[in-house]
This record gives C-alpha cells, structure tokens and sequence, in this order.
C-alpha cells in the first residue's frame, strides 16, 4: 500500500514540476472595440463589432482562444470565440488578433475578453472600454485610416452630432455623418470586421503595414458593398504591385511626376480665377492609364499629357475611387473642402429651402422614421403557419363547445338518453383531448423546417453573386442543433433584434458562435423559432442578362430593349433604374448622388436653388413585368410611353404658358420611392411599406431617398430607418453606364442553412436580385424645355 501511495506521490510531483516548467505569464490589452468617433468609441447595433486585442507571452507557447459574450434575439448568451490562437515567448513582442461579435444595444457590449487555455482554463480577463453609443443605420460611418488622418474630413461631419441623434433640421446632408479614425494596423483580418463601415478612406496607403489576411478582407469587404476611397500619389507603384492592384480604377507602370498646375481642378474646386494660375506648392501625380472598365470623374492635365485625377470603378456589389494624387496635397489647394469631397464620397445635401422648413418645423414636432424592420425579417417568421395555428385552435375550441354542448344534447334528446349525459359529456371531453393532442401533433409538424430571404446582388450575365440572407428555423421538439452556413467568407450571426422593441429579457442557454467558420454549436431549440443572419457568395443557376438602349432625346429605353430571365425560377416583376440621360450637355452625370439640378429649368428662365431637385428625381424609373423562365422582356416601359405622349398632347393644349412643373415627364425614383413609402397610391398597386418586397427596395435605394415623403412637415415619416438591418444600400451603383434593376422571386434563393453538416432544403422563401446592367446611349439631349 506504501509503495502505491509512493508512485501516486512520484507521479504528482512529475506533473507538478512538468506545470511549473510551462507555466506562463500573459499579457493584453484590448486595444479598440469598435470605431474611434469624435466623442469616443461607437458601435451600429447588429452588425459584427470587431475587438482588437494585443497579446504577449512569456514562459513558452501558449494555445487557447479568445471569448466575449453578447445576447442574441431571444435572450440566450451567445459566446463569440475565435480559435486557436498561438502565442510563443519565443517569437518575442506581442501578437494582435481580432474577436468579432455581434452586439444589439450599448448595454449589452461585452464587459471583457477572456482569454482561455486550450485545457478550458480561464488565464485572463481583458477589460473592453464602453462605447458611447450606438450608431443609427441612417448614419453615415466614414473610416479614415491614413497616416496622419485627413482633417479636412471634419468638414462633412455632422455638427453637434451625439449618438441616437436623427438631428432632422440641423444636418447638412441626408444622412448623419460621423468620421472615424484608427491606425490602419488595426484593420480586421476578416471583411465583416467592417461590417458597420459605409466608407473607408486611406490616403497614400502603405500596404506593408497589412498582414495578407488584412488585404484579403479589405478586398472581400469592398466585393460586398463596400466603398474604398484611396489617395495614390507616390505611392502607385507600391499599390500596382500588390494583391490589392485588381481593385483600382487605374492600372499599368507609370511615371509619377510633379505638376505645378492643375487647371481643371482649380476651375472646379478653387475658382475660376485660380485656372491658368500654379498651385500653392507642387503636386506629385501619377500618370497612370485607367482600367476599361473605369469612369473618369474627373480629368485634368500635366506635363505628359491628360491625367485622370478621379476615377471610380464598381467591384461586385462595392466601389473604389482613387485620386492621382495623394489626398491631402489635392486638399491643402483649397479652402473649402466639402464640394471635392462630396465628388469622392456619395452624400446628398439638403437644399437651403428644404433645410430652413425642417429647422422651422423641428421645435414642433417629433419626426418619426418609417421602420421597415419588421417587413424585411416577415418571410422569415413563420407568420402564415402562426396564423393558421391559431386559427385551428380557434375553430377547434368553437367545433369543441359546439359538440359538448349543443350537440351532444341534441344527441341525447333525440334518443331519448337524457339520463346519460354525463357520461356522453365525458366521452366527448376524452375524444376531444385525443384530437387536441393529435392536432398540436401535426401543427407542429407543419410548422417546422426553414423560411428565408435571399438579397442577393449579381452582374448581367454573371452566374456569381453575393449578398445578405436571413432563416427561420422552427424545431418541433426541444434540441440543441449545429447550424451553419459554409462557404468561404459566409457569414452566420442570430438576427439582430428590433431596436425599437421594448421586449428584452435573458435566459439561462448558452451557445458557441465561432465567426471564421459561420457556425453555431449547441444552439438551443425549445420547438420554437429561430432566425438567424449571413452573408452568402456563389454561384446562381443561371443569371439575368439584359441589353439596354436609351435615348438621350427624350429618356426613353429603344424598343429593342430587352432583358432575359436566364434562372430555374420565374421573376414576379421589378424596376430598372438609370440616371436620367437628358441632364448634362455635356454628358451623362458621372454619378446619381449629389446631382440636384434638373435638366429642364423653371419656365421663367431662373435658376439656383429654388430650381435644385432631390437626386432621386434624376433617376427615371421603369418597371418590369413578370418574366417566365427562359424567357425575354422587349419594349420595355411602352405602356408608360404611350401614355406620357398622350398626358403631354392634353398639357399643350391647355393653357398658353402652363408652369413647367405641370409638364408632364417620366417616372422617376423618387415616385417610385413614395409609392414603396406608402406615400403615394399609384393604380395598379396594392402593397406598402409592409410588403418584404417594397422594403427592401426602400433599403436598397435609402440613401437617395429625402425625409419626410412629399416635402411636406405633415407626412408620416421623416426617414427610412433599417435599424437592426444588415447594410442593403446600392445606390452607390447609380453611375453613368450602369443600370440596376430590382426584381424578384417569390421561392427561396441558393443559401442553404445546414444543421449538423446536413442541409435544411427552404420549405417557402423570396428572394430578391439586385442586378448591374451596363447600358448605352443614343443621340443628344434636348435642348432647355420652354412651354
């Protein structure tokens, strides 16, 4: 017995001193959660949070993995991991890794980061520093990276602004804007870290700085919607050949020379009088060719000749714009920053007529968005077979007093059994209670499976496409279940919950999200639903093609038009949209946003602001009818033709100088925006901001979309607001050459949500198509409009 008791003691004072010899000493720190604002750090509620933590150890190797707890929809704590990590004492330093989470309100951001061993061995716990708040979806995020970051920036935030804020009355531009800075070391090292960024600016990037996992996100998330605004100047020749060249409006090895003038971009952004003059101090320039897919937004020249200063090129559902030279040289030529900023960054400024009605309405009354949370998330909620559950307990109750009641007495009467009703009450309670059972049963049978909805963004002709889907997973029995939704870059988060719901509680269950792999382990279902949030990228069963002609007369497409419905599933309709061709003598606007002048005038000859429309109304708007599989669409937009042609022949024979207001012309966004809104009853349709389809498209085009529908301080909404939504916004694709067209399918789409490496097929869905169609011109635009 001795000499057992001797062996166990031997054996625990090996593995004591083996634990000694390893033990190890960690370090950290969580260098930023979240985005550095003015103010402090800021989170957008729902959206992946990325929390910088830098690490050291001393004493060995250390492997384990980092863990911060947030609560999903239904309160259950959801426990964000990300492994394994691997610190070495060895490789000397520290070591920087990222933890993404998921986190609905500021009162639920994660109070620390714990560091576990690979034993499950709590080794340490990092304190996260509180946000100051929460970014509304309406607030425009611009992130600058560059080194030292760009100050002019400053001039595009909104003034005052706190998180929370609509600030209707007081911004300058559509949307609140709200600059962010942090060192570009510290960019996410997978592209949903920068989920909540609507804009990224980096002047004269250095990308040795970058990890390849870094540069390989920064790609991903501009590929997803993204807009990168990048200075080049001397540093074009590092970025050409780098892994991120492919991105870049501009291309090939070129001269980087030193220009003394830039008369265009004086004209436009010093003064006419500065044209011909040289600039207050040299500007290095690259000569760089743009790509052929690229537009000039602006050109100029130098000493070898044409430059192109701004160029933007669409990257599958993002943008990048680049500058010839670095932007803080262009930046310090000119005194008032914000008109050669809004050429690089999508923002719609109020008009001074607009903006003074809204500040003189704003201390009387409260402007309230229209919330379109509920009419995206409604396909993934069961809501039918809700719906018919209670409708069957309803009638089974009425058919159940029916029959114990009036029936069974009748019964009795009848046969003269009156003495027995007792117990012919009772049979009939017992027969009921089985129907009951084996009606929940089935209802719970029919009730389970897998609803979705598919927003999925795709070129003409291309089979590939990516975008935002949404499930709701209804078990019939209490389990917990791996959910996961593979592929590389796919995303899997439970869905955000409605900020504007008041209902919030916490419960006991607890599960793993692991980010890097789009799963879910150990996610409790209590025969309950579930909804959950991704991002998904593949391949369609076909494609949508289309051949666009329109004419630069009078707005109109050619009937030769046409758009092809290549995919297994029929479409149910939709709307093209395309920047108005008439606007510009001189051509096509570059871009949609920001571009207020009409291109007809007021009938008295004035112009200025009172003449300055919403963007929206520079986008003409035609809608699509269903296209069967296989099947074509010609003579696009002829109903709405023919009838235009007859309301202008009874407009000129009215009076002798009707206001051109009165004239009649083409359907454009804006209209289509107030009849999606609920603003407007157009004949012909039936459906409002309730219906998936409309919000959705009020989602995708918010950003060109004017509070307060009808310019009018009385109308029901001030904004659009997408709170707790995945960013669906594409407005960004409204540039010269481009159409987009919004159609659908009422089916489920490609994502498939698969539960313990096995697929869940979609029993019901819709799914959405947002499609880039290259479009061509014909002939001039016409002359001023006169009455």
């Amino acid at each position: 017995m001795r000499r057992r008791w001797r062996q166990v003691g031997g054996l625990l004072l090996v593995a004591i001193g083996t634990w000694s010899a390893g033990a190890q000493t960690l370090q950290g720190r969580v260098e930023s959660a979240g985005f550095a604002a003015p103010a402090g750090p800021v989170l957008r509620g729902g959206r992946w949070l990325p929390i910088v933590v830098n690490l050291s150890a001393s004493g060995g190797i250390f492997s384990g993995e980092l863990r911060a707890e947030a609560f999903d929809l239904d309160g259950d704590r959801v426990v964000y991991t990300n492994s394994p990590i691997a610190l070495s004492s060895d490789a000397g330093g520290s070591k920087r890794l990222w933890l993404y989470a998921v986190v609905n309100a500021e009162d639920e951001m994660p109070a620390g980061v714990e560091v576990v061993d690979d034993r499950g061995r709590l080794a340490a716990t990092l304190p996260v520093p509180p946000p100051i708040g929460v970014l509304r979806s309406g607030d425009l995020l611009v992130l600058d990276v560059s080194t030292p970051p760009i100050g002019a920036l400053r001039a595009l935030e909104t003034p005052a602004w706190l998180p929370g804020q609509y600030s209707e009355g007081f911004r300058t531009y559509y949307r609140n804007v709200v600059v962010a800075r942090q060192p570009a070391e510290w960019l996410p090292d997978r592209w949903w870290g920068l989920d909540a960024v609507d804009v990224l600016v980096w002047d004269q990037p250095d990308l040795r700085g970058l990890s390849p996992a870094q540069r390989q996100a920064l790609r991903q998330w501009v590929q997803h919607g993204g807009q990168l605004v990048v200075g080049l100047g001397a540093n074009w020749e590092l970025i050409r050949t780098s892994d991120l060249a492919p991105l870049f409006p501009l291309q090939g090895a070129a001269e980087t020379v030193e220009v003394q003038r830039l008369d265009v971009f004086s004209r436009n952004f010093r003064s006419p009088l500065w044209e011909g003059r040289e600039l207050e101090r040299p500007v290095v320039v690259t000569t760089a060719a743009a790509t052929p897919d690229a537009l000039r937004v602006l050109g100029d020249f130098g000493p070898g000749g044409p430059l192109n200063l701004v160029t933007l090129r669409l990257v599958g559902s993002g943008r990048v714009t680049a500058t010839a030279a670095g932007l803080r040289d262009l930046l310090a030529q000119i005194g008032d920053a914000e008109p050669f900023l809004t050429t690089l960054i999508d923002l719609n400024r109020y008009t001074e007529a607009y903006r003074k009605k809204l500040a003189d309405g704003a201390p009387y009354r409260r402007f309230e968005p229209l919330r379109i949370y509920d009419a995206v998330v409604a396909p993934v909620g069961f809501r039918s077979e809700t719906a018919l559950r209670g409708l069957t307990a309803l009638l089974f109750v009425l058919a159940y007093l029916a029959v114990a009641t009036v029936g069974s007495w009748w019964w009795l009467v009848r046969h003269r059994r009156t003495h027995l009703s007792w117990v012919v009450f009772a049979g009939v309670a017992a027969v009921a209670g089985a129907l009951s059972l084996g009606t929940v049963s089935v209802m719970r049978g029919c009730s389970r499976g897998v609803q979705t909805l598919s927003v999925l963004d795709l070129e003409s002709g291309a089979s590939a496409a990516r975008g935002v889907c949404l499930f709701g997973y209804r078990s019939p029995i209490r389990q917990q279940v791996a959910l996961t939704l593979p592929g590389d870059g796919n995303t899997l988060t439970p869905l955000a919950r409605n900020p504007d719901s008041d209902s919030r509680y916490a419960t006991g269950a607890r599960y793993a999200s692991f980010p890097t792999r789009a799963a879910l382990d150990d996610v409790l279902m209590r025969a309950t639903l579930k909804q959950l949030a991704g991002h998904w990228q593949g391949e369609l069963d076909g494609t949508i093609r289309g051949d666009l002609m329109v004419s630069r007369a009078d707005g109109r497409l050619t009937p030769g038009s046409w758009i092809a419905n290549d995919l297994t599933v029929e479409l149910a309709g939709g709307t093209l949209l395309f920047i108005d061709p008439r606007l510009d003598q001189a051509g096509v606007p570059c871009r949609a946003a920001g571009f207020t002048a009409r291109y007809r005038r007021a009938a008295s000859g004035s112009s200025g602001e009172k003449d300055a429309v919403p963007p929206a109304m520079n986008v003409l708007a035609v809608r699509i009818p269903a296209v069967p599989v296989g099947g074509q669409v010609r003579e696009l937009g002829g109903a709405v033709y023919e009838q235009l042609d007859k309301d202008l022949r009874a407009w000129r024979g009215r009076a002798r100088d009707p206001s051109d207001a009165e004239r009649p012309d083409l359907p454009t966004l804006w209209h289509e925006q107030q009849t999606w809104a609920g603003a407007s009853r157009l004949p012909g349709l039936r459906r409002g901001p309730q219906d998936p389809v409309w919000a959705v498209c009020l989602a995708s085009t918010r950003n060109l979309h004017l509070p307060t529908a009808g310019m009018q301080l009385d109308a029901p909404e001030a904004t659009v607001s997408t709170d707790g939504l995945p960013e669906l916004d594409i407005t960004h694709w409204l540039v010269r050459g481009q159409a987009v067209l919004l159609t659908w399918a009422e089916s489920p789409g490609p994502p498939t949500l698969y539960r313990g490496g096995r697929p869940l097929p979609a029993s019901a869905g819709l799914t959405i198509y947002r499609v880039r169609l290259p479009i061509r011109y014909q002939g001039s635009p016409p002359p001023e409009v006169a009455p």
